[in-house]
């Protein structure tokens, strides 16, 4: 009995030995698999999708973009292309990977994206570890090939912007168009929208666009010639710039004044302009300013001449239409019965000693009543600071010993300033 109790005994003592050696196996085989790594890539695999990689790619890896794009919007638009919709799986770097510290490869369908680092956390016993993903690393190579450079061409002297921003002459490259400008900007990652607005102030479609290359048509620059006629005293201006005096190609007399014989070189002169303008993008603005400031508008003669002229001044009748009245009932009275004075004629004109001469020097001369029945002073005219002119008409009955005319004459009577006062110093008639 003695012995079959040792031998109970020594297999009871064996069996919880036995019991105690698997528990610890059991122990240590589930601390071991709870340590390994790959059921950590495996969950990974399983679990950890684009929104999880993008938002880590995002904060590593943010792509160098340029003033023309949004570098916190970008991230979203390209990392897409190269880890959504794709599987993910992990492979050991064995060249960098250590006891301590398991480096494995991430690979999002076909690309390598970035390397993940492992490091032990919690201690399970036995010399084993729970690992986690201490860093993780992304390649450069995972924006390769997202990045393009943007060529851009359109005219000269077009206003260019991309995605919004004006691009400047730094971008400007060798461009094969004449009167074309090319633009390059390098290291795009989104999408580029390119506008193009010409000096006409409108916007052009591209001819070609590709996402890359953007061709937009090219304006060529044109000629334009003018001929311009205007009084000295009207300012011509093209682009608010005025004529410059080697434009003039003749001066003459106003033709208002041509009949005034006594004017032999008149200070008062037309001046016509030959005007010829090269390359030019807008249609040129022709305009002119005449001595009150006024802004004019030609008048087109049939051969393209643009002709300014002075307009008649409302100013100069109010000053002067009484003078006027008085000048020419002076003048009547003095030629057709000799009486009074000449009253605002200059002593020093022609007009004046060829008055005065033909009025005392013949001897068939009689006094004959002039009746004024009806008069008009009108078309006061500057031309600038010193001169003027006006239209004087009437209606009289002239009564002569044989017979009674009706009389119906009109002048044109020029003023000069003599530095104190208006005084007539040509007249004729018209």
């Amino acid at each position: 009995m003695t012995f079959f109790r040792k031998i109970l005994l020594s297999f009871i003592i064996m069996l919880i030995f036995v019991c105690i050696g698997t528990f610890i196996l059991y122990e240590y085989l589930d601390a071991f698999e709870e340590s390994r790594i790959e059921h950590l890539l495996h969950y990974m695999e399983e679990n950890v999708d684009y929104d999880f990689w993008m938002e880590q790619a995002a904060v590593a890896l943010l792509p160098k973009t340029t003033q023309f794009e949004n570098g916190g919007v970008i991230p979203q638009e390209l990392y897409a292309s190269r880890i959504k919709d794709v599987e993910y799986n992990y492979r050991l770097k064995t060249d960098e990977t250590t006891d301590e510290a398991p480096v494995y490869i991430i690979r999002a369908g076909s690309r390598d994206i970035g390397l993940a680092r492992f490091t032990p956390t919690v201690d399970i016993g036995f010399g084993f570890n729970i690992w986690e993903v201490n860093t993780k690393e992304f390649f450069e190579s995972f924006v390769d090939g997202l990045c393009r450079n943007i060529t851009i061409t359109a005219s000269v002297n077009a206003y260019v912007e991309l995605n919004g921003v004006p691009i400047t002459e730094e971008y400007r490259i060798e461009c094969d168009y004449e009167y074309g400008a090319t633009y390059q900007v390098n290291n795009i990652y989104g999408e580029a929208f390119v506008s193009v607005l010409e000096y006409n102030g409108e916007y052009t479609e591209p001819l070609f666009a590709d996402g890359s290359e953007f061709l937009f048509p090219i304006t060529r620059p044109f000629v334009r010639e003018y001929t311009i006629k205007a009084e000295n005293s009207i300012t011509v201006l093209i682009n608010d710039e005025p004529l410059s005096s080697v434009s003039i190609i003749d001066r003459q007399i106003p033709q208002a004044l041509e009949g005034f014989v006594e004017l032999d070189e008149s200070p008062v002169l037309f001046y016509t302009y030959n005007v010829k303008l090269d390359e030019l993008y807008l249609e040129p603005i022709v305009k002119a300013v005449n001595s009150q400031g006024v802004i004019m508008s030609p008048e087109i003669m049939d051969n393209g001449l643009m002709f300014y002229v002075e307009p008649f001044c409302e100013d100069l009748k109010i000053l002067h239409k009484d003078n006027a009245e008085r000048f020419i009932r002076s003048f009547i009275s003095y030629t057709a019965l000799g009486e009074g004075e000449l009253f605002g004629m200059s002593r020093s004109s022609d007009l004046y000693r060829r008055t005065v001469f033909a009025r005392s020097n013949d001897r068939s001369w009689q006094p004959t009543p002039v009746n004024i029945t009806d008069m008009e002073i009108t078309n006061f005219k500057a031309y600038g600071d010193e001169f003027f002119s006006c239209e004087i008409s009437y209606e009289a009955t002239n009564r002569t010993i044989y017979e009674v005319r009706e009389l119906k004459i009109k002048y044109e009577v020029l003023y000069r300033f003599s530095g104190t006062s208006w005084q007539v110093i040509s007249m004729r008639i018209i």
